[in-house]
């Protein structure tokens, strides 16, 4: 028995569901900009598509440029470009809905910086640190422009975000 499965871009697990992205040539070579998910409770299913509460889902997206990263925010679904927070909300095909907020985005290689704090996500952008509820992003920290920071991580301990970057030079810093 052989299931084929999407490429990915980055995923992630909600609502008994595995989220995906891909932004670029899917398994049969076509240009897709999509957020899609499995079945309910069958993380191999991504082809059934229906009016059921089980069934797969898949949005194309008018937003261009790759994915930055994805995460789980309560129930609703959050992916990333460094142009767009994209929001998938909702508990079943039939009511998801996707909301786009342009800008404010996670900054391409830093997907490792996503944190859940709160009720919100931090994560490193393009022009600084970002908090977002999936909906708007605000920035929260611009103090190290104009330096751009890559290859960064994040981790959250207590009520405190803490992030290690790459700037420019090379060299690694640590911001709280």
């Amino acid at each position: 028995i052989q299931r084929p499965f999407p490429l990915i871009d980055h995923a992630v697990a909600v609502g008994n569901r595995i989220w995906g992205c891909r932004c670029g040539e899917n398994a049969d070579g076509a240009f897709v900009n999509e957020v899609f998910c499995s079945a309910l409770g069958d993380p191999l299913t991504w082809t059934r598509f229906g009016t059921g509460a089980d069934d797969c889902y898949s949005a194309s997206l008018g937003v261009p440029g790759a994915f930055t990263g994805a995460a789980a925010l309560y129930d609703d679904v959050v992916f990333f470009k460094e142009n767009a927070v994209i929001c998938v909300a909702g508990s079943e095909p039939a009511d998801f809905r996707v909301s786009c907020n342009e800008g404010k985005g996670v900054r391409l290689g830093c997907e490792k910086s996503i944190q859940k704090l709160g009720a919100s996500l931090v994560y490193c952008g393009v022009d600084g640190v970002y908090r977002s509820n999936g909906v708007y992003a605000v920035r929260l920290c611009d103090g190290f422009l104009p330096v751009a920071l890559e290859n960064a991580v994040g981790g959250v301990l207590g009520e405190k975000y803490y992030l290690s970057a790459q700037n420019t030079k090379g060299e690694y810093e640590t911001f709280v």
